[in-house]
């Protein structure tokens, strides 16, 4: 009987400092230490993916590209994407021929209406000088009738009566040519203001396409970071790419 609670102590002690034995095993493995050293603490993250601006601003091409008909315009330059810009600072620009051959065509059409406006210029003042030479000639021709009517007081009546006929005939020609000509004058007037017209409309057309021409070097709206812009596909617009 003593034999089997001796052997009962005997155990229950081997237990007893086994457990103890493993927990300060386990305490010396959970005590780690480092040495402490003074110096600058950094924060960083490092992963993949894109970053999002919280605020941005839409670059667009110019926005009056199909009111000159213009399309499929390419992009030529570009600064790298990631570039810090300054407001108004140069960030790319566009190709530039669809607008440079609208130039050539429309200084063509400033040419042909300037020489239509010359022209109709001369032919104005030569058709009018032309009319006022007449109305002088009917005048002159007038003052001859009254005189050959006051001279033929003792003429027999019928050269008389075909003298003052005459002498009418000659009064409504000279009538007839002044009313004439204030109607030409006024369709003389009509012309150049149409050609005039014409020449003004082409030549604020060009100056429309020179401020265009200017829009297609493309300055920065304000200050920030250039990101590309992504497409429905997924891809960025680059150098190459097209504006429709």
């Amino acid at each position: 009987m003593k034999r089997k609670q001796w052997l009962y102590v005997l155990v229950g002690l081997f237990v007893i400092s086994s457990i103890v034995y493993f927990s300060s095993s386990d305490a010396e493995q959970n005590n780690i230490t480092a040495q402490v050293r003074k110096g600058e603490f950094v924060d960083a993250v490092v992963t993949t993916g894109e970053l999002m601006a919280k605020n941005s601003a839409n670059i667009n091409a110019p926005s009056d590209l199909r009111r000159y008909r213009i399309y499929n315009v390419k992009i030529v330059d570009l600064v790298p994407e990631g570039t810090e810009v300054d407001s108004n600072q140069y960030i790319g620009s566009l190709e530039k021929s669809a607008v440079n051959q609208k130039m050539d065509d429309v200084d063509l059409e400033i040419e042909k209406f300037q020489s239509q406006y010359t022209q109709q210029k001369l032919d104005t003042a030569l058709n009018l000088r032309a009319s006022r030479e007449a109305i002088k000639n009917l005048e002159y021709n007038l003052e001859q009738k009254e005189l050959q009517l006051e001279q033929s007081k003792f003429e027999p009546p019928a050269t008389i009566r075909q003298i003052e006929l005459e002498l009418d005939k000659a009064k409504r020609e000279l009538t007839q040519k002044k009313e004439n000509y204030i109607i030409e004058e006024h369709q003389a007037e009509a012309k150049m203001i149409e050609v005039g017209a014409n020449l003004k409309k082409q030549i604020k057309y060009k100056e429309g396409l020179e401020e265009l021409q200017r829009k297609f070097v493309i300055m920065a709206p304000k200050s920030g970071m250039i990101v590309y812009y992504k497409e429905w596909g997924g891809s960025k617009r680059k150098v190459g790419s097209t504006i429709d």
